[in-house]
This record gives C-alpha cells, structure tokens and sequence, in this order.
C-alpha cells in the first residue's frame, strides 16, 4: 500500500519514502517509517511527540518521549529539511492545504 501527501509517497510494503523531485526512494529504518506514516496520515496537521509516540508499537518506542525529535532529525536529513514543518505543538508534512489558524 502507498500512501501519500503533498510531495510524499510513502510505501508501507517495502518502508520507503519517495520525494517528488527526487529520483530514487529512500530505505527507512523501523522507527523513521513508523514515525513518517503518523506525519502522512495526519494529512497535514501538525502532531505532537507524545502523539507519534504514542502511535509507535511499544517494542519500537525510545525510552523517552522528547527522543521522538532525534527520529525527526533523522528523517530531515534523509528526506530534506523542508519536507517536515514545526509549529502548531508539533512536526507536520509540509504540502497539501495549509492547516487553518484560529
């Protein structure tokens, strides 16, 4: 199954990640995709660390839940910085409809 928003396609079946302007997909580790999907089915609204956290299975969990940022760091640095927006609590996939501000 691949799902996908704004410039990502991500592949469940094989854990890779494609980037709209790149050419080749991306192998991701357990925890990164885990983390990746959370960002993707969230369709754009931001999503906090106990959020994604909370989502992972238990086994794949860091100790802590602030470690849920070094995922993000990661994922920044294999993907592009500018695939992954902070602000509004949380980390979101930049792309689609912009989240509405109240």
């Amino acid at each position: 199954m691949v799902l996908s928003f704004g410039d990502l396609r991500l592949d469940e079946t094989r854990r890779r990640a494609w980037v709209e302007n790149r050419l080749s997909a991306v192998r991701l580790g357990w925890r990164e995709f885990v983390v990746l999907r959370v960002l993707v089915q969230a369709r754009g609204l931001p999503c906090s660390a106990e959020r994604i956290w909370c989502a992972m299975p238990p086994v794949m969990r860091p100790v802590r839940v602030n470690q849920v940022g070094v995922i993000i760091y990661r994922l920044r640095a294999r993907l592009g910085r500018e695939l992954i927006v902070t602000g509004g609590g949380g980390w979101r996939v930049a792309g689609g409809a912009e989240p509405e501000r109240r």
